[in-house]
């Protein structure tokens, strides 16, 4: 159990990072492409800055992407060349990451220096120099990222790990002994100090002439308020640069000391060391005006290229990852002519994620990226009931799955076994009945909505950009939440019942597992039903986590009258989050599904030579 909670924990953790970092360093890559191309050129200050969005976004790419997929039960994926190509790509990004914001820490201390001669020298010296410096510490981490190329390869599939190994999960890096293994560390660790010690030099000298032009302006010669802001900003990066490198270098002098590292102390080590990747551009789009204020027309349209960008990976992901449930679905149907009740339940979760996901992410993100005026009130009103209509299945089936689940793995009592007994004939009319529910609660969604008229919202509407939901006073508008939230809530405190039923079964259950594991084929079914249970655990907690940001942002929705479009679109990416990211649990965690998406991918050579994927 400690074992699958550290999955969760660490697959939520890497989301985070992935869905936050990937999609602002991206915009600040974009951004920086359209200055580009408007000036001709980039100023020093922001052609460092956009090589630290790129490296940050490879970091992300090769370590945060990996890290999740394998969190989620997606391992074997990459073979000896490929985790050589991630690895030494991830290092130098790494390596780059923190190079370049000493680099940034350097130029911004010379710019703000008083001009005397020796200052003046090094401020005309740098920016026609820069590029050779970036070419230098891209040349120099390469040469020291170039060691583990040699040591890594891909994880045996028995799970077995030689001496001096870090493991990543996905991919490992074996040293062929102890003396090689500590001077890999300490090469990493020298250089990576002597760039945060210049970091923290540049950071303290900042700090003295900022106190300085504090107490006397002029004495700060051509430094403007945006000069003093821009030092600012960087010394916040630098900051928090630092903070983070120390837990992970605590973390990796912990690694040096043992000959095989627990993979909980890799996880940890590798989400310290991605964090700076999600949460520098961040800092860099809060703090920098001027970045945004070339973009378009101004920081708005920043930050609706942000949110345009996560809307449309979010959508992505889950679309994708919904239809492929329902095409394995469709090819086990195909082949066994049915489909046992966990597979129709999952298989209904995976249509309602799906329409969730056509009916708000898909208009959301084509608004976002400026085609208005999708909907009359008609498709409005059509739009906004379906979706809410699987939103609420959503909710709704996942509680069923985690009642199904718990009712499954009960002991085998005379209550219960009439229960089992009858539990695959209710299936059918649980999904009508839940259908009929949800359509007569929803019912008051087709009335309201409306498509946007003038760019007015009026008071008691919840703004959904490509659709307005207006109530007509306090009372519906109330009367309406309290209604959507007491189903919601209901079948959220039954999720999580069944779900605390599931754990104490399964506290149980491993005070028994060698026995169970040694014993006969019974036994073994009892192994897949527990898989199958903690998979619901998982949905259930996925969910929990979701539901409740979503809520807390609901409840203060419905304590205002006008809700800002801001606080919308949140409520609305946090309610189609538990969409997108389901799906892959649902296939990691599914044998039946991998196995046909497996034979869908593989070459048929492989297939035969694996005898143990069968259908």
């Amino acid at each position: 159990m400690q074992t699958e909670v550290r999955e969760v924990l660490k697959a939520a953790g890497f989301i985070c990072l992935v869905v936050v970092g990937l999609p602002a360093n991206l915009s600040i890559l974009l951004l920086f492409c359209q200055l580009h191309l408007l000036r001709g050129r980039l100023p020093p200050n922001d052609l460092i800055l956009s090589h630290l969005a790129a490296v940050n976004f490879v970091v992300l790419l090769c370590r945060g992407i990996p890290q999740t997929m394998v969190a989620f039960g997606l391992k074997h994926f990459m073979n000896d060349w490929g985790c050589k190509v991630i690895i030494i790509v991830y290092r130098l990004g790494r390596a780059m990451s923190i190079c370049v914001t000493a680099l940034l820490g350097c130029y911004q201390s010379v710019s703000i220096a008083p001009a005397t001669p020796c200052w003046a020298t090094l401020k005309r010296w740098i920016p026609a120099h820069l590029t050779l410096a970036m070419l230098f510490l891209y040349g120099l981490n390469f040469l020291i990222a170039s060691v583990s190329f040699l040591f890594t390869q891909a994880p045996a599939k028995n799970g077995s790990l030689p001496e001096y190994t870090l493991n990543l999960e996905f991919c490992i890096v074996v040293y062929p002994g102890s003396k090689v293994y500590v001077s890999s560390g300490m090469m990493n660790t020298v250089r990576d100090i002597f760039f945060v010690a210049i970091m923290v030099l540049a950071a303290v000298y900042m700090l003295l002439v900022l106190y300085q032009h504090r107490k006397q302006v002029k004495g700060l010669r051509g430094a403007s308020k945006a000069s003093a802001g821009a030092s600012q900003a960087v010394l916040l990066l630098m900051c928090t640069y630092v903070a983070l490198f120390g837990l992970e270098n605590v973390l990796w002098g912990y690694t040096l000391s043992v000959s095989q590292v627990m993979p909980a102390i890799s996880d940890a080590r590798v989400f310290f060391a991605s964090c700076y990747s999600a949460l520098s551009p961040v800092l860099i789009i809060a703090s920098n005006r001027r970045l945004a204020g070339h973009f378009w027309i101004g920081v708005m349209d920043l930050c609706l290229t942000i949110k345009g960008v996560s809307f449309l990976l979010q959508a992505g992901l889950g679309i994708w990852g919904n239809l492929l449930i329902l095409i394995a679905y469709a090819w086990i149907v195909c082949s066994e002519r049915r489909l046992q009740p966990v597979d129709l339940i999952l298989c209904h979760l995976a249509f309602a994620n799906l329409m969730v996901l056509l009916t708000r992410s898909v208009p959301q993100t084509m608004t976002v990226f400026g085609l208005h005026n999708l909907l009359d009130d008609l498709g409005c009103k059509v739009v906004i009931y379906t979706y809410r209509i699987t939103r609420a299945l959503s909710v709704c089936i996942t509680c069923m799955l985690s009642s199904f689940q718990a009712i499954t793995i009960a002991p085998a009592g005379p209550r219960w076994a009439v229960l089992k007994a009858q539990l695959p004939h209710l299936i059918l009319p649980t999904f009508f009945a839940l259908w009929l529910l949800n359509m007569a609660v929803c019912i008051a969604a087709p009335f309201f909505s409306v498509a946007p008229r003038n760019g007015t919202v009026p008071p008691f509407t919840l703004n959904l950009g490509f659709c307005h939901v207006n109530f007509r006073d306090n009372l519906s508008y109330v009367i309406n939440g309290v209604a959507v939230s007491t189903r919601d809530f209901a079948f959220v405190g039954l999720m999580l019942w069944s779900s605390g039923y599931i754990l104490l079964l399964l506290y149980h259950h491993s005070k028994q597992v060698r026995s169970i594991r040694s014993s006969s084929r019974r036994s073994q079914g009892n192994t897949a039903e527990t898989r199958a249970a903690k998979t619901v655990v998982s949905l259930v907690i996925l969910y929990a986590v979701f539901f409740g940001i979503d809520n807390i942002i609901w409840i203060y929705m419905l304590t205002v009258a006008q809700v800002p479009p801001v606080i919308a679109d949140m409520r609305v990416f946090f309610s189609s989050c538990y969409a997108s990211f389901s799906p892959i649990l649902i296939i990691s965690s599914t044998k039946k599904i991998k196995t046909k998406l497996v034979c869908t991918a593989a070459d048929e050579d492989q297939l035969l030579s694996n005898g143990d994927v069968t259908v």
